[in-house]
Formats: structure tokens, sequence, C-alpha cells
């Protein structure tokens, strides 16, 4: 007759395999995880590729969006709904769409600002996020999220982040399913057959310390512009200013009016190329901010 006491060495093993494994499905959430997946990547590695590239000015060139539309800009990232991120109910906990966020947007920072950070030293904090969840990504399902700019105004960057899954078995037959994002967004923004489980506003400015600079500032200094011509031409200006040393004393004190108000075709930063796109985008992501704004309570002396 088998005993407790036969089975307690076997019931060890199964208790020790038990623990590894619930300790490997949560790696994700150990302590400084968070840290080492926001900054790693997307932070230190950019600063050591820059650092070890032998010329830093040239990898800042083949690495800034010189000539791209804020518009064009897209950043793609790879997810997976590890349990960790999941709910009681084997879901995405709403939660964890904040967490992945972060993680999203120093990638998207590094990719199309890292002259915002790396040559000038600058921050960029955000003030708020707006989410729409639509359809819930199951445990252990695969995801993207597909994240552009959305429009700015004279602080705020607005940044619209898609979560999107695809299906793992197509009917034969079936038609294409084809999601087609509002104007100005790119038309490539989504791929075909892509299932749309939540949109994400995010709201960010740039700093200087404590001063904030206007977004289209930051573009252009990443040589954004309507066209390739026109990034170029912001781009030399921006070397110029840099080889005068002009260029940190007008970040930190604010004294930039001339180079906005300087015709685009003469390296100004005024992005005025895009305003019909930035209106129209602004149009749309103005809206959750003015709505919330509705809702704060009145303060009563």
């Amino acid at each position: 007759m088998v005993t407790l006491l036969d089975l307690l060495p076997s019931l060890g093993t199964v208790l020790k395999y038990f623990f590894i494994l619930l300790l490997a499905v949560n790696i994700r959430s150990f302590p400084l995880m968070w840290h080492i997946r926001t900054l790693f990547e997307s932070n230190w590695l950019a600063h050591l590729r820059r650092f070890l590239s032998g010329n830093p000015q040239k990898f800042l060139e083949a690495n800034s969006p010189i000539g791209v539309s804020p518009f064009s800009c897209l950043h793609v990232m790879q997810g997976l709904a590890t349990p960790d991120d999941c709910d009681m109910f084997g879901h995405m906990s709403n939660s964890s769409y904040a967490k992945t966020l972060d993680i999203m947007r120093m990638q998207f920072g590094a990719d199309f600002f890292l002259t915002w950070f790396s040559s000038y030293k600058g921050t960029c904090p955000m003030g708020a996020a707006d989410y729409s969840f639509i359809k819930e990504i199951p445990i252990m399902g695969r995801y993207e999220i597909r994240s552009t700019i959305g429009g700015w105004d004279h602080k705020w960057l607005c940044v619209v982040s898609y979560f999107v899954s695809y299906p793992k078995i197509r009917q034969s037959g079936s038609p294409e399913q084809v999601l087609t994002p509002p104007a100005p967004l790119p038309a490539a923004l989504f791929p075909p057959n892509a299932i749309l489980h939540t949109v994400c506003i995010s709201r960010m400015c740039f700093k200087q310390r404590r001063l904030t600079v206007p977004p289209a500032i930051a573009m252009s200094l990443s040589g954004m512009g309507g066209s390739e011509s026109l990034g170029r031409v912001r781009w030399e200006r921006v070397q110029l200013l840099n080889a005068e040393g002009r260029m940190k004393k007008m970040l930190r004190t604010g004294e930039w009016k001339d180079e906005l108000c300087r015709p685009g075709k003469e390296g100004g930063w005024g992005m005025d190329e895009m305003e019909e796109e930035r209106k129209m985008g602004m149009e749309a992501c103005g809206k959750t901010y003015a709505g919330m704004e509705l809702l704060r309570p009145v303060v009563e002396v």
C-alpha cells in the first residue's frame, strides 16, 4: 500500500518543476525587468551603437528620418500576451496595454527623434493616454503595435497606436478584410486581414529641462518634412546652427521664433507644408483631449 511518505520525494520534484515553470512564465514581470525592456533596446543600445560607430554625426544622419513626412512614420513592435500580462478571464489585462506602450514609446522616440535625445539631451514626458478597447487579445496571443504620428499643436505631439493581430487560419474563399486608416495617417498602416483590438492616443511633449519645446522643432531637428528636399534643407540648417554654436542655447532659452517663422525652403522649422494634414489629424486626436478637459472638476475658491 502506497503511503503519503512514499509520495513525498516525487511530490517535491513535481513542486520544484512547477515553481521553475511559474518563474519562467512570469519572468517579464520580475523586478527591474520593465526598466530593462523599456530602456535597454530603445535607449542604452542606441547610444552604444552611436558610440561604437566611430562617427556619431554620420550615425545620426543615417538613422534620422530626413525628408520623411511625420504622417509616414511607422513603428511596428511585436508582442505576446503572456500569462503575467493577462487577467482572470484569460485575456490581456487593460493595465498591460499601458505597460507595453511604455516600451513602444521609447522605441518610437529612438527611431524618429534620436537627434533630440542624443545630441540635445531632451526629454519627452507623456501628458495623457486615451484607450478604446475593441476586441480582447487572448492569453498567449501574438499581436503587433503599429504606431504613427497623428498630429501636433504648439505643445503636444499625438502618437496613435493600434494593437492588431492576424488570423492563424484563413478560410478559403472568404473575402480579404482591409482596414483603412483615417486621413492623414499612412495608407500602409494596416496589412491585409489585420484584426483590430485596441486604439490608443498618447499625448507627449518635448522638454529642455523645464522649457517646453514645440513638437515642430523636434521634428525639424530630425529632418522631417513634406518632401525629401525640404527635409534635407532643414537638416542642413540645423547642422549650420550647430557649427555656429547657437543651437543648444537656442533650445534652452526659447529663442527659436525666427527659425519657426523662416520659410520651409530656407530650412524653417514651422512645418508649414504639413499644415493641412496637421489640422486634419488634430481634429480627430484633439476631441479626446477636449472631452477629458470638460470632465475636469471646477476648483472653487
